[in-house]
């Protein structure tokens, strides 16, 4: 009896600190998962997401699933490269889920991937990612092979690194209750975009995530941040220096629809 009644106790003091520790909560506030594609300028909306206060618990490598949101506390949100779990679904049609789905111009994005596999470029802190290094300049002689390869989403691996991603992710691209964010309308005038269309898309962000009244001066100043860890170039069109006349016509034949559903010309 008294060994039953020590572990309760025991429970309690242990429950009790995970509160305290973990804060309190509001268990109505809507779990947030952001979505951002690879190589899709993930550093600017992280960057928003930080300085409207929201604390990011973790890139996850597979789908995010309803269990991994229930896990989540007021304040935080979870990231992924992939599209959602299917279970989900349920929860972003009743807004116990919110959805931001990150994104960039797909021949942008091919030319980013074509950077970071360039074996020319300076080593990777990744080793998967100077093993396929390896593997690519055994294979190609030149980097406009390299990006010809990257265009056919030619699968050296499980890389999530491929435009088939583009196709997977229209489920969340075309509904109603997701919240859609292109790289080029949050980069403003630092990276090649527009200042006050950065300011709109900002405004639209903070009014799904249910904030009032944002500074959006402050968070347009601060949002281009050069220092994050996977800042590459965060500039818009480089597609049009790196892409030759061959390369816009394969991918013109295979991923038209892509553009144009992503609307982009």
């Amino acid at each position: 009896m008294m060994r039953r009644i020590l572990g309760k106790l025991r429970r309690a003091v242990v429950s009790c600190a995970e509160c305290w520790h973990n804060g309190s909560r509001d268990p109505s506030a809507p779990k947030i998962v952001l979505v951002t594609l690879h190589k899709s300028g993930s550093h600017l909306i992280m960057r928003l997401m930080e300085l409207l206060g929201f604390s990011n618990v973790g890139a996850s490598r597979r789908e995010v699933t309803l269990n991994d949101c229930s896990k989540l506390r007021e304040s935080e949100y979870l990231t992924s490269h992939l599209p959602t779990d299917i279970s989900v679904y349920p929860g972003v049609r009743q807004d116990v889920v919110k959805i931001l789905f990150n994104y960039r111009d797909p021949r942008d994005v091919c030319v980013s991937t074509l950077d970071f596999y360039d074996w020319r470029c300076k080593p990777s802190a990744y080793q998967e990612v100077e093993f396929l290094r390896e593997a690519y300049r055994n294979c190609f002689r030149t980097r406009g092979e390299l990006l010809t390869s990257i265009i056919k989403a030619d699968p050296f691996s499980t890389s999530p690194f491929d435009l088939n991603w583009y196709y997977r992710s229209r489920s969340l691209l075309f509904h109603p209750k997701v919240q859609n964010i292109r790289f080029e309308d949050l980069v403003g005038s630092k990276g090649g975009g527009d200042d006050e269309l950065q300011r709109e898309t900002i405004a639209n962000v903070c009014c799904y995530l249910g904030l009032q009244d944002p500074d959006l001066d402050f968070l347009a100043e601060n949002v281009y941040w050069k220092d994050a860890k996977t800042f590459n170039r965060g500039t818009i069109g480089r597609w049009k220096r790196e892409f030759e006349d061959a390369h816009i016509e394969l991918f013109n034949s295979l991923h038209s629809d892509l553009l144009a559903q992503y609307g982009y010309k």
